[in-house]
């Protein structure tokens, strides 16, 4: 499995003898829509259950959490620092993995910010415009 992740170009998962979601490895790892594949990322990426992030932990904070996927070149952006120098709002960081591939880093990080709509509308436009898929998990 961990082969797959490493040196493979792209990457089909079979269940019951049947193909359920063939693509690029990256975007397989980034966007798994089937169950077996979700759960076969999870294992290819080492990331046990309890190491994802648990979002009950943000529901005692005001504000904005968002999830942010970063693949290949994205990964190396300081966009958390020029999000903070853009806007002058203080971004928590609740947590973040990374994974190797033969084609480049992927991984996703959790931020929490308080902004005001429009803020985050603009939070969400400049990521997407740096190639970083930007999610509201939690809003309030």
């Amino acid at each position: 499995m961990h082969v797959v992740r490493k040196i493979c170009d792209r990457v089909a998962v079979m269940e019951n003898g049947k193909v359920v979601e063939e693509g690029e490895v990256l975007q397989v790892f980034t966007h798994p829509q089937q169950p077996i594949t979700q759960q076969f990322v999870r294992q290819v990426s080492q990331y046990a259950e309890e190491e994802t992030f648990n979002t009950e932990l943000a529901n005692e904070l005001e504000g904005t959490v968002i999830k942010l996927t970063f693949t290949g070149h994205s990964t190396h952006k300081p966009i958390v620092g020029e999000l903070t120098l853009r806007y002058g709002l203080p971004f928590n960081i609740l947590h973040g993995k990374m994974t190797q591939t033969a084609h480049g880093v992927f991984g996703q990080l959790w931020l929490h910010v308080v902004a005001t709509e429009e803020q985050l509308n603009n939070i969400l436009a400049d990521l997407q415009h740096s190639d970083i898929e930007g999610e509201v998990i939690k809003h309030g």
